[in-house]
């Protein structure tokens, strides 16, 4: 398809729309118009209001030259002249578009779903009519068909007109969708919707109806009957099947009307008028408010199901009698049960037991209609496992006035048991300080015990139960609690604190109080622990006695020995470690340890420190310091921190020793083995190690790559074979014992398999490593990727037999030749010419072509051009064995040795396709005339001939007079007979440089050409006038019609085809007006 036909898309939908919107307009306004209220311009019910701003709702601002065109029609019919008519029609266009712009903006949802929804369409619809009322109104008191005096009358009839129009007609134009037809109308309930709007018409036909003429007990139920139908068809089917029905009604009602049929076709034309706008204006409100309330029941409706459906807790309903009337998912889930199967069963036969004990529940000590707040209950779960729910019960009435129970169940079986769990390590916690070697309380503010553990009884023989109430200084005594006080009085300032005391009975005891608060954060109390230290204060004296003994040695020890307090002072630092720092006596008590690190090694350093903790208390570092006699040394640092019972540093002892010779040697092996390691880890191939069970033993970081593992995945625990494709593995199978037999294989291919699934070929080769005995050590194995390689060998036989089956393909035929003789075919090209195997060998290409100039232009123009190294493409006809012609597409290049190669595709159906298309695009598929496209391109090159030759031309645009009834009448077969008969008398009045077209319907033109003046057209004209005049027999019956035609002579009245076409369509326009059936010049 081309890129013409595909952007001419949009242009014709676009003139489609402007077709349809353009006619719509103009009947709606037509049927308005019957019925004026004031003068000829203004009416109670202008429908294309509604219709003009659907429009430009659904289809965009685009439409309004086609609004614009209409309302200019129908204002122009009236009468008046066309300057009125075009200002008008200017505010016609305005105020639906204001109105639908007001619409966008307010992000209004066609559905009209919501009370929302219609507010906006009839405050947008109130507003875009202001510009119509205002705009009509001013122009017609500019024509002086308006009085002053009239004007505030004039102005509020054609704004409630316009409103009520937009009402009736918009509402139900948006509203038509697919989906709200179909909800609508779809089904049995769509059926009966579709009944009741029925009654809608019939009572509409009845009642306004000269046919029925209903007497006056009747008129009255068939006026009111229709409100309560729209009110019924509100509720059920929504705003597009009620605003359907209340259009249809206003349609009989103003058509009724209009005719003076009808309760309001009275005397007082004005009285009935308004009585028939009341009463339509009084259906169309009732059934916007009755939706607008539907919607929002919808609205709550889904709303109500959609927390049903998703809310996280199980809910069931059930009726007065006990059975199930609904479960939401969360239920079917909890239950193990599905609402399908247990709707209408009675509730105690959900399964597991749980229906049981549900109803059991709600039978026990419920009110009826009351509410019951949470309750505990156990259930089953569907593999048997225990279930306990918080359950509630809520009533309320359904729309039957039925008693409905809602039951929630959440599922608290987690909760349960956490507060089960808590409440069991409460009992433990409790039981672990009961037993504590440690005073454990709790006091208030003022002192008093409210909690103590057992451990009081041994330390003041009293019962705890019997401190409960008592202040500390009954408890420990006067002194002591005066020791106490400062540290009492900092916790209950909210401080944390630690110190240490000693009893009446001579034990020391580590003392931490610790505040209590509440959940505003303030101080209530606070807690007490002591623990006893005696033994370890005694321990600490003997360790002091210790360390005054080990002194002495520490400063004649070669080793660096050095202690710090918690803070970090220098407790203890030996002879050596003083030469280290060196300098004075103040300059040592000044320095620090960092000062003494190289500061690139202070990093690292740090890094090794934060390992220290309780629980690892011990770090050995090893890195350069700066000696003040020796200058850059390695020395090792054992570093043991002592911690106190709270975790807090005591003390930090190191002891450091001279490495800078081992430490230069270490370096050097280090380098050394770095480089060798370096050479087998990122070698252009991969190296491994076999033990003799397979398992890998050493493998480089190549291989590993390859294979998406580390080092520690597979050292010990995998081998080769568990990275090979099944088809590798069977070939391992056999390779592994033979290389464990003979200790050397060679070039073996395997397909690799990485953990993330890439496959590589590798070749593997292999030597062993023995020992004394001849069992094997290891391997010493190599592994080369040839991925690439083998994928190029794969590729080129692939592309081997790729080339022979195309060189072979059913499709396109491909040739060789050398001095215009084929040397070479393929099957393809032999059959597509009708030859037998090899018959066209040694042939010359000459008896393909029709005649030898096909032949010789054909050399012409290829064998430059391949020649020169280019690629020449054309299309032609070439001549099959048997004589027929058949379009190919050949393309060919020059080759070596004087050879050139051609590929030969058959493309006669699509040549064949591509003239039919371009056929029924350009022609009239009824009468087989130029059509419209057609008739302008012809028009054009006429026209640019007509120049050349200083000649004229005419176009004669002919409208048949009388075929709309015939075709009425006769049926449209009978319509579309007459029209090929006028075809062909048209074809017969003209002469062979004439052109005649149809442009649709029972329109055509004919093009004169070429004219030397005016009167050479008019014996054509007469005779077409003539031949058009005979009856035409359709069928058995004879049909007379005529013809008005209309001419525009090019150039005198116009030199553009369109302008030409416009012009002549005028002409015949006022051919009709002054009595048919005769030319009319421009």
């Amino acid at each position: 398809m081309s890129m013409a036909t595909l952007a001419s898309r949009p242009a014709r939908q676009l003139l489609l729309r402007a077709l349809i919107l353009g006619a719509g307009y103009y009947l709606a306004g037509y049927l308005g118009l019957l019925i004026p209220y004031v003068g000829s311009h203004v009416s109670l019910f202008w429908l294309p209001t509604g219709i003009a701003m659907a429009a430009y709702w659904r289809w965009g601002a685009a439409m309004w030259p086609a609004v614009m065109a209409a309302a200019f029609a129908v204002n122009y019919q009236i009468g008046g002249p066309g300057w009125l008519a075009f200002g008008i029609a200017v505010g016609n266009a305005l105020g639906p578009w204001l109105g639908a712009a007001l619409l966008r903006r307010w992000s209004f949802d066609d559905a009209l779903t919501r009370r929302r929804d219609l507010g906006a369409f009839l405050f947008a619809d109130m507003a875009g009519m202001l510009a119509t009322a205002t705009n009509g109104t001013a122009w017609l008191w500019v024509a002086g068909l308006l009085p002053a005096s009239n004007w505030p009358a004039a102005w509020m009839t054609w704004w409630t007109g316009d409103a009520v129009g937009a009402l009736l007609c918009g509402i139900p134009l948006i509203a038509l969708t697919p989906l709200a037809f179909r909800e609508s109308f779809a089904g049995l309930r769509g059926a009966f919707n579709a009944g009741l709007l029925a009654t809608v018409l019939v009572c509409g036909l009845i009642g306004f109806s000269a046919w029925t003429a209903p007497s006056a007990a009747l008129l009255f139920p068939l006026l009111s009957l229709p409100l309560f139908v729209i009110a019924v068809l509100a509720l059920r089917a929504g705003i597009l099947a009620a605003s359907s029905a209340v259009l249809i009604l206003s349609a009989t009602a103003a058509w009724g009307t209009a005719n003076g049929v009808g309760p309001f076709a009275g005397h007082d034309t004005h009285a009935g008028l308004l009585a028939l706008w009341s009463y339509i204006t009084a259906q169309a409100c009732t059934s916007v408010l009755i939706c607008g309330l539907a919607a929002q029941l919808l609205a709550t409706r889904r709303q109500q199901a959609a927390l049903f459906r998703r809310a996280s807790e199980a809910i069931l309903v059930v009726g007065p009698t006990g059975l199930v009337g609904d479960l939401n998912p969360a239920a079917e889930e909890l239950l193990g049960c599905s609402a399908r199967d247990f709707h209408g069963r009675y509730l105690a036969n959900l399964p597991f037991g749980n229906g049981g004990a549900l109803a059991r529940w709600m039978s026990d000590d419920v009110v009826p209609g009351a509410s019951r707040l949470h309750q505990y209950l156990r259930l089953s779960r569907p593999d048997g496992s225990a279930l306990e729910v918080e359950a509630q019960i809520a009533h309320h009435m359904d729309e039957r006035g039925l008693l409905q129970a809602q039951i929630m169940l959440r599922d608290v079986t987690e909760r349960r048991e956490a507060e089960a769990r808590v409440a069991a390590s409460e009992k433990r916690l409790r039981d672990i300080a009961d037993h504590a070697p440690a005073l454990i309380s709790e006091h208030d503010r003022q002192g008093h015990f409210r909690f103590a553990n057992q451990a009081f009884q041994d330390w003041f023989h009293a019962e705890p139960a019997a401190l409960i109430g008592k202040s500390l200084q009954e408890v420990i005594g006067r002194k002591a609690f005066a020791e106490m006080q400062q540290h009492i009085q900092a916790v209950l300032g909210g401080e944390t604190v630690a110190f240490e005391s000693r009893a009446r009975n001579g034990r020391w005891l580590l003392i931490g109080l610790v505040p209590q608060r509440n959940a505003a954060g303030a101080v209530t109390g606070f807690y007490s622990l002591g623990s006893d230290f005696s033994a370890q204060a005694r321990a600490e004296e003997a360790l002091r006695q210790s360390e005054e003994r080990y002194k002495a040695v520490l400063e004649d020890q070669a080793d660096v020995v050095c202690r710090f307090d918690g803070k970090g002072e220098v407790v203890f630092a030996n002879e050596a470690c003083r030469r280290l720092v060196g300098g004075s006596a103040q300059h040592f008590a000044a320095a620090t340890w960092r000062s003494v690190v190289v500061p690139e090694d202070l990093p690292q350093v740090h890094a090794q420190h934060k390992l220290l903790s309780p629980s690892n208390p011990i770090v050995v570092t090893e890195h350069r310091v700066v000696h003040a006699e020796q200058g850059v040394r390695w020395m090792e640092f054992v570093n043991h921190v002592f911690y106190d019972a709270h975790g807090k540093v005591r003390e930090f002892q190191t002891v450091g020793r001279d490495v800078t010779q081992r430490k230069e040697l270490k370096l050097q092996l280090e380098a050394i083995n770095a480089q060798v390691l370096d050479l087998y880890d990122n070698a252009p191939c991969g190296y491994h190690s076999l033990n003799a069970e397979g398992k890998f033993v050493h493998i480089n970081a190549v291989e590993l790559s390859w294979l998406g593992c580390t080092r520690d995945e597979v050292i010990g625990r995998l081998g080769t074979v568990d990275f090979l494709t099944d088809e590798s593995k069977l070939k391992y199978q056999t390779a592994f014992p033979e290389f464990l037999r003979t200790g050397a294989i060679e070039g073996v291919e395997y397909d690799l398999v990485s953990r993330n699934g890439t496959i590589r070929r590798v070749s593997l080769s292999a030597t062993s490593v023995r020992d004394a005995s001849g069992a094997l050590v290891m391997s010493r194995s190599v592994m080369f990727d040839i991925t690439e390689k083998h994928r190029i060998q794969a590729q080129l036989q692939r592309l081997s037999r790729e080339q022979e089956a195309m060189l072979n393909t059913g499709v396109i035929g491909i040739t060789r030749t050398r001095d215009r003789v084929f040397i070479w075919k393929n099957d393809a090209f032999e059959r597509m010419l009708g030859y037998s195997p090899d018959e066209l060998l040694g042939a010359p290409t000459r008896q393909l072509y029709a005649d030898d100039e096909s032949f010789q232009q054909f050399g012409r123009e290829a064998y430059p051009a391949i020649l020169a190294g280019r690629t020449f493409r054309t299309q032609i006809q070439l001549v099959r064995k048997d004589g027929s012609l058949i379009w190919v597409d050949m393309s060919g290049a020059q080759l070596d040795g004087g050879e050139s190669v051609w590929l030969v595709q058959d493309i006669t159906p699509l040549k064949q396709q591509q003239a039919h298309v371009e056929r029924i695009a350009f022609h009239d598929p009824l009468t087989d005339l130029p059509n419209r496209l057609l008739l302008g391109d012809r028009l054009r090159q006429l026209i640019a001939m007509s120049e050349r030759l200083q000649t004229m031309l005419a176009v004669c645009f002919i409208d048949l007079d009388g075929f709309k009834a015939i075709n009425d009448a006769m049926g449209h077969e009978a319509g579309d007979l007459l029209l090929k008969e006028v075809a062909r008398r048209l074809l017969l009045c003209v002469r062979g440089s004439d052109t005649v077209a149809r442009l649709g319907g029972d329109e055509f033109v004919v093009v004169l050409s070429p004219l030397r003046a005016k009167e050479g057209c008019r014996p054509i004209l007469a005779r077409m006038g003539a031949e058009l005049g005979k009856p035409v027999d359709l069928g058995g019956k004879q049909a007379c019609v005529s013809a008005s035609i209309g001419v525009a002579f090019f150039p005198g009245d116009g030199k553009a085809a369109d302008v030409l076409t416009a012009h002549a369509d005028e002409a015949m326009y006022r051919a009709k007006r002054s009595g048919r059936n005769r030319v009319c010049e421009w």
